[in-house]
């Protein structure tokens, strides 16, 4: 999933970090995307999931891991907080997309 899945930098960097690549200490002052992936995962360690989708600055990859239930405990947070109806809408449709996903 992209980093944006998981709402704006201000809710989400509360469970994925900072939206520039993990390996710098800022993000650029020239307004840009980073090619953030998230990866959730249920039923397998951190460490595999490191392993089969390793970060790689020299290629610009980069992962964010995010256990199946630490999400949607997140996504079900954020989207009982409602601040603005089309956060809420993404947050929604992450939740759904990584349960399908998972069932």
């Amino acid at each position: 999933m992209s980093y944006s899945d998981f709402g704006p930098q201000v809710i989400a960097h509360e469970i994925i970090g900072m939206e520039w690549w993990q390996w710098q200490d800022h993000g650029d002052s020239i307004d840009r995307e980073y090619a953030i992936q998230v990866v959730v995962y249920q039923g397998v360690s951190n460490e595999a999931v490191r392993q089969e989708f390793p970060v790689e600055p020299e290629r610009q990859i980069d992962y964010r891991y995010l256990e199946y239930q630490r999400a949607l405990d997140y996504l079900d947070e954020k989207i009982d907080e409602d601040v603005m109806e089309n956060v809420t809408e993404k947050l929604k449709s992450t939740r759904e997309k990584i349960k399908a996903h998972f069932n």
